[in-house]
């Protein structure tokens, strides 16, 4: 009788101590072993993190914000020959062009909503440039060169300074041109304050010029430009005519 009462206890104790095994292990806060997702479930083993994953993580998060907080645009751009661009209608004497600009917002990024239209005018002023020494070069000449870039440079002001209402603004900048006709160096010599601050306007201004071809003169020389630049209310001007999508 006691052999069998020691018999029954030695079963007992063999089928309840895994089980008790595993409360203790999981009263002490032990996690799911790597390789198991649950009781019985294999999972994938994990890889690492790359130690760009956060960074990477970060840029996206910043740029999925950017879209959302931005609102879309479109612009078409309207080119205008030289002409009168004072708002009065009459010519200053001054070569002058003038871009027409349309600007279509829209909602932010993810949403619905009207778009508004905005029409703006750039215009640029070319007063007769100065050639040191006189008379190497005919100023005259070099001011129709330096106007084959007008629309560069309306399209730099634009989308730099320029890209809302903005008062009439002068900077001046100078070109070394060689007498074989090479631009040698160029810079900016003084400009308003609205001008000066935008370093890419200006660096888009003088890329474009110091890209022009002179034909060879007797001397090497500096020349000295001046333009005079504004934004202002196309849609207010007498001779504007929307983009012909905009008639219908």
């Amino acid at each position: 009788m006691r052999q069998r009462a020691q018999a029954l206890l030695l079963t007992v104790a063999t089928v309840l101590a895994p089980a008790a095994l595993g409360a203790l292990v999981n009263c002490g806060g032990a996690t799911t072993p790597p390789g198991t997702a649950g009781a019985g479930t294999p999972s994938s083993p994990t890889s690492p993190a790359s130690p760009s994953s956060g960074a990477s993580a970060a840029s996206a998060a910043g740029t999925a914000s950017a879209a959302a907080s931005s609102g879309a645009a479109d612009e078409t751009w309207t080119e205008e020959v030289s002409g009168p661009a004072a708002p009065n209608g009459k010519a200053s004497g001054v070569r002058e062009y003038f871009l027409d600009v349309t600007k279509t917002t829209g909602p932010k990024a993810g949403f619905q909503g009207p778009t508004s239209k905005r029409y703006l005018r750039v215009i640029v002023r070319f007063p007769v440039p100065k050639v040191t020494p006189e008379g190497a070069r005919e100023p005259h000449v070099v001011n129709q060169l330096v106007w084959k870039v007008r629309k560069e440079i309306a399209q730099c002001f634009y989308k730099g300074p320029g890209k809302d209402l903005i008062d009439e603004h002068v900077m001046i900048a100078s070109l070394d041109v060689s007498k074989k006709g090479v631009v040698t160096g160029g810079a900016l010599e003084s400009a308003d304050d609205p001008i000066k601050a935008d370093a890419g306007f200006v660096d888009c201004v003088m890329a474009n010029v110091k890209g022009l071809e002179f034909v060879p003169a007797g001397d090497d020389v500096k020349i000295r430009f001046k333009l005079k630049l504004k934004t202002i209310d196309a849609a207010g001007q007498k001779d504007f005519t929307p983009p012909p999508e905009d008639k219908k």
